[in-house]
């Protein structure tokens, strides 16, 4: 149970990091110096899947 949690764990941190990065705005605390505003055109919901 341990070792499902952690994969869970693991696959979980990847996804927030990738939208992280994709994201050309900074948004509440999620801020970035390379793109200090935010933009209205991210207001909307991503998807990720795993494969």
């Amino acid at each position: 149970k341990k070792y499902l949690e952690f994969i869970n764990m693991l696959d979980l941190s990847e996804l927030i990091a990738s939208a992280a990065l994709i994201r050309e705005e900074s948004r509440g605390c999620h801020y970035r110096k390379d793109f200090p505003n935010e933009d209205e055109k991210w207001k909307v919901t991503i998807n990720f899947v795993l494969q």
